[in-house]
């Protein structure tokens, strides 16, 4: 009879012993919930953050890679077009300097045509003129079918019909025509006009002006 109330103690500790055991690994369950929870709520922004970093990263070196490449290909496409532009300006440039020696040269050749047939009319009393004109003639002819590539297919129309004016004055022999003389005028006035429009030298004299007889 005594002992039964020893093992019924006994067995009342050992639950008691059980339930504190219980409890206290639930207690320290739910503290271990609560740091990992804890980590995790720390943990996590960081994470988020750096990956978030990284992308930014990512897309800003892409775009930076990018515009550097467009930069790049378009500097090189401003190159390119700036050496074509200077080559094209310096044969521009050569062109136009070859062309206005041609005119230039063409010029000479024309007053010393005016020249000689101007005194023509001396031709008796100066043999030397009428070579002096048929060089003249000569020069203007060959003028009037070469450079094919510096004057104006109008200038050397113009010149031919001066090299055929030369030729109707030169046969009065020496005589004194006014009308010949007024158009050989006019027609130096037309290819002065031709080669100014020609070289875009509007307000520039090449030729004398002639004045009406």
């Amino acid at each position: 009879m005594d002992s039964h109330p020893n093992e019924t103690h006994e067995m009342l500790k050992a639950l008691k012993e059980d339930l504190a055991n219980r409890h206290e690994s639930a207690m320290k369950a739910m503290e271990d919930r609560d740091k990992r929870g804890s980590a995790i709520k720390i943990v996590l922004p960081i994470i988020l953050s750096a990956a978030l970093g990284l992308l930014v990263w990512y897309f800003e070196n892409k775009i930076q890679t990018q515009a550097a490449e467009n930069n790049r290909s378009i500097q090189g496409k401003v190159e390119e077009n700036n050496r074509l532009l200077s080559t094209r300006l310096a044969l521009t440039e050569e062109f136009y300097k070859r062309k206005l020696d041609a005119y230039e040269k063409t010029c000479t050749q024309i007053a010393r045509l005016e020249e000689s047939l101007e005194r023509y009319d001396g031709l008796e009393l100066n043999p030397d003129v009428g070579a002096q004109a048929t060089d003249s003639m000569n020069a203007v002819d060959h003028l009037s079918k070469s450079d094919f590539l510096y004057l104006s297919p109008k200038f050397k129309d113009q010149l031919s019909d001066l090299w055929q004016m030369g030729v109707d004055r030169m046969s009065t022999s020496g005589g004194d025509n006014a009308d010949t003389k007024k158009k050989l005028s006019a027609q130096i006035k037309n290819l002065r006009d031709e080669m100014n429009s020609d070289l875009h030298t509007s307000d520039l004299n090449w030729l004398p002006q002639q004045s009406e007889r």
